[in-house]
């Protein structure tokens, strides 16, 4: 039996060495990248029937096991039923020559609804704040009301106790054989009337919820609007321009996904799970390669294609909620001892292949002119230098406590099957001309936390089949 368990930690050791121990040519694996980047790109922006133009700032990274993720991010259009897009306006005034880039304009103009998009996210985040500080101060007057209401209680208790002692003494005097108890009735109803009507005042536990939801509701508008040009894109990328990715493995895939909500590192203010709605299609690589080879007709191979369409309120995997939950304390700065993060981590589940959590790590808040504050190592008026140094030192302490951080607490996921996987794709603090990857990916198969949990491997073990990678 024993011998049965070395076996099996041996072999999930080999199989997470192969899941990142491919020959995967980095380099050439990034350029094939930045190229699909351009060619979503390219193919969302054009002119629509309704005579608008769409920008779209897609992001494609490569996940090992599972494959190329583009997250297309497409919020910005530009109306005009009169120009082209490629179109360029010249024209001389005072002897000097000037030039309008129609394309710049579509970028300009996407980058300023998203720019308008987040000012009114921030507008009504600082509402709820602002609620959430007032009910604050309402629920602690309460408190404190609570307790000189308390305190009254008490003094009229002791002053009653004080009262019928007195009439016990007086009684006693007189030699009274049945002596009459004053007793004093307290009006609990009234008292519970009175609780529970100041209560439930108008501040609601769901407000907040209620913001959130009112925010998303012109992304959602975008989403639906754009659901036909999403499908034609996403179907043109996999059929003619999918197989320009190289070095997958037959049984990876290329997904392509837009949600109705802001995305990736910088959707703050959404909830972490349920973003609104998703639309995404897919290919395998074996089904892309079987159709440019002909082995397929061009019908067959997008019969294929597997579309998926959620509308945001399905039901989440509580403990992968759970999860983020605990990571989320965990780099709050009162608790992180190197970086911390003040956003909100995302994540989705993505089938087969397990889950993706996305966290945005910070180390710092500037202070002044060349002036820095570091919470986590309650240190102040340090200089770019000066923080940029310890920002740099403080790394490998962050890569080990991320590692033990997740072997401690893996085992409250449960909804994974074994051979899935956790992959965190953190996005590190800023930090310029340091020498620390802007962007890594942390990687361990649930099969490694369920050996841990059961005792089939020891915690050393474990944390040698966490892989780290550079993503930047």
């Amino acid at each position: 039996m024993k011998l049965k368990y070395i076996l099996i930690a041996i072999f999930c050791s080999l199989q997470g060495t192969t899941l990142w121990g491919q020959n995967i040519d980095q380099s050439k694996m990034d350029r094939d990248l930045k190229i699909a980047e351009d060619v979503v790109s390219s193919l969302i922006k054009g002119e629509s029937n309704d005579g608008r133009f769409y920008s779209a700032s897609p992001k494609a990274s490569y996940i090992p096991g599972f494959g190329v993720m583009i997250n297309i991010n497409s919020s910005g259009k530009f109306y005009s039923h009169n120009f082209d897009p490629s179109y360029d306006i010249t024209y001389v005034l005072d002897g000097e020559d000037f030039r309008i880039d129609i394309d710049e304009m579509v970028e300009l103009e996407m980058q300023a609804e998203i720019l308008a998009r987040q000012a009114e996210e921030i507008e009504r985040h600082s509402e709820i704040i602002e609620r959430e500080n007032e009910r604050m101060l309402r629920e602690q007057q309460r408190a404190l009301e609570e307790k000189e209401r308390e305190l009254e209680r008490q003094m009229e208790q002791l002053e009653r106790r004080r009262e019928r002692e007195e009439e016990r003494e007086k009684a006693e005097k007189r030699r009274i054989e049945h002596r009459e108890v004053n007793r004093v009735v307290i009006n609990s109803d009234d008292e519970y009337t009175y609780r529970y009507s100041y209560s439930n005042s108008d501040d609601n536990d769901d407000e907040d919820d209620k913001g959130y939801s009112y925010a998303s509701k012109g992304y959602q508008k975008d989403f639906d609007d754009l659901k036909p040009l999403y499908r034609e894109v996403m179907v043109t990328f996999l059929t003619d321009y999918a197989d320009l990715i190289g070095q997958l493995a037959n049984n990876e895939q290329v997904m392509l996904v837009t949600k109705s909500g802001p995305q990736g590192f910088g959707a703050v203010l959404y909830n972490s799970s349920n973003q609104g709605g998703k639309f995404s299609a897919s290919s395998t690589r074996r089904n892309i390669a079987d159709f440019k080879a002909g082995h397929i007709s061009r019908t067959t191979f997008e019969n294929r294609i597997n579309f998926v369409e959620s509308k945001g309120d399905e039901q989440v995997d509580p403990d992968l909620e759970l999860f983020s939950s605990i990571f989320q304390r965990l780099y709050k700065t009162d608790l992180a001892t190197t970086y911390y993060t003040s956003s909100p981590i995302s994540y989705e589940r993505l089938k087969s292949f397990g889950v993706i959590y996305r966290m945005k790590m910070y180390s710092s808040i500037s202070t002044g002119r060349d002036s820095y504050r570091m919470p986590t190592q309650r240190k102040s008026n340090l200089s770019r230098t000066e923080r940029n140094e310890e920002v740099m030192a403080l790394y490998p302490q962050f890569i080990s406590e991320f590692k033990r951080n997740i072997i401690d607490y893996g085992k409250t996921i449960k909804s994974l099957e074994p051979d899935e996987s956790i992959l965190f794709q953190i996005r590190l603090t800023e930090c310029n001309n340091c020498d620390i990857p802007n962007e890594i990916n942390v990687l361990v198969k649930q099969q490694t936390l369920l050996d841990l949990d059961a005792n089939r491997i020891n915690e050393d073990q474990a944390l040698e089949q966490i892989q780290i990678k550079d993503a930047s």
